[in-house]
């Protein structure tokens, strides 16, 4: 009767120690942005990479910041970050030989980014994955849990590890992360102007050329 009710005690604190799921390890993501880990993660570095992973029960908790290269004219698409995301999640699923689930556009700190869930396998084991992948200050930054055992999308563990996601801003963001849309608008608008004013510049200097010429051979 004792080793019953040991056993049902421990079960009962191993179920309520789980269910607790904390939070407490801080970590830095490649000087990007802030997320708490339940513990202090692996990090392997990269060439323009640096990624955080945390084993925890039957999940693993992820993290990752690496640089964005592309040419002048890929930062001139409209679409660029949209585009960026769709081939991320697609080269992603292909990765791990999954299936999409769902996807859905998302805001933090004012940071347009995505999320997504999708079922796939890594070293032959299945899981359940759910990711938020950000572009922001020319680095792709992602966040995401991969649960063994079935999950969804309101899962308090994947909320609470979310919730803690927050950017650092840097100087010359000036508190504000403009879409790629508004600054392909904004350069159009202001090479706009330039041409105007080069074209009254230049105008009025043969204007003024031709009326002092005109002047001279009157007084000739």
């Amino acid at each position: 009767m004792r080793k019953t009710i040991l056993a049902l005690l421990t079960s009962i604190l191993t179920i309520s120690a789980y269910g607790q799921h904390t939070l407490h390890y801080l970590q830095n993501i490649g000087n990007d942005a802030i997320i708490i880990f339940p513990d202090t993660p692996r990090i392997t570095q990269g060439v323009t990479s640096i990624s955080y992973e945390v084993d925890y029960y039957d999940m693993m908790y992820a993290a990752n910041s690496s640089s964005v290269e592309g040419g002048s004219v890929d930062f001139l698409y409209r679409d660029f970050t949209n585009s960026l995301y769709r081939r991320s999640i697609a080269k992603f699923i292909k990765t791990i030989h999954g299936k999409l689930i769902y996807k859905k556009d998302i805001i933090v700190d004012g940071v347009k980014g995505i999320e997504f869930e999708c079922h796939g396998n890594l070293d032959t084991a299945g899981y359940y994955i759910f990711y938020r992948f950000f572009y922001y200050n020319k680095r792709f930054i992602t966040e995401g849990i991969w649960f063994k055992q079935e999950a969804q999308r309101n899962d308090e563990r994947l909320n609470a590890f979310f919730s803690t996601f927050k950017f650092i801003r840097k100087a010359e963001h000036n508190n504000s992360v403009w879409s790629n849309k508004t600054l392909v608008i904004k350069g159009v608008k202001y090479a706009l102007i330039i041409i105007l004013l080069i074209t009254l510049i230049v105008g009025s200097i043969i204007f003024i050329a031709r009326r002092l010429s005109a002047k001279k051979l009157k007084n000739e």
